[in-house]
């Protein structure tokens, strides 16, 4: 489906709404986000205030066949990647995510159970560790992207919620404030 270039602003709007409304996106000192291709949910607000509250930004920039994050305190460092996606100068040290890190992660579709489906490189399945020392994946994407079941492999690394321009919710069932690990 597409989007108006008007609705996708109304959305990326109310995602970073809901983003705002996330006490664990508030909490974390670091935040792992994507600069939106055309077809990708917009987090221009999300990223403006992760900056301006004074927390670590951290964007993906392609380095080989693996993903990196690198912290970016001014978006207009960003040069144009392999991949026509703006990313952190090559200047800009990597750093690993870790356990207290909110990682928002884009897709072309999402399940209830946290199935991704992205764009087939598997770049972010590599980069998203699972187990006690994984930092908390969130997939970010608009309401239709959302659908029944998305096919999955073993490498495949599941999101813990998905927030759209309808709201977030926790996949599988998860309550962190039930369930915090």
């Amino acid at each position: 489906m597409a989007l108006t270039a008007a609705d996708r602003r109304e959305a990326g709007f109310a995602i970073d709404a809901h983003l705002r409304a996330l006490p664990e996106l508030a909490r974390a000192r670091r935040v792992a986000a994507y600069m939106a291709l055309g077809d990708e949910a917009p987090l221009d607000g999300t990223i403006g205030e992760v900056l301006a509250s004074g927390r670590v930004l951290l964007l993906p920039r392609i380095h080989g066949d693996h993903l990196e994050f690198a912290a970016v305190d001014d978006p207009s460092s960003l040069f144009r990647g392999p991949f026509g996606i703006p990313e952190p100068p090559s200047s800009a040290p990597a750093s690993a995510l870790d356990v207290s890190d909110v990682v928002l992660v884009p897709g072309v579709a999402f399940d209830a159970s946290g199935g991704r489906l992205g764009r087939g490189r598997g770049f972010y399945d590599r980069v998203l560790r699972e187990g006690a020392g994984a930092p908390l994946a969130i997939g970010v994407g608009f309401s239709f992207q959302i659908v029944a079941r998305v096919p999955t492999q073993p490498h495949d690394r599941r999101v813990a919620g998905i927030v759209s321009e309808r709201g977030f919710s926790w996949c599988g069932g998860r309550d962190p404030a039930r369930d915090p690990g």
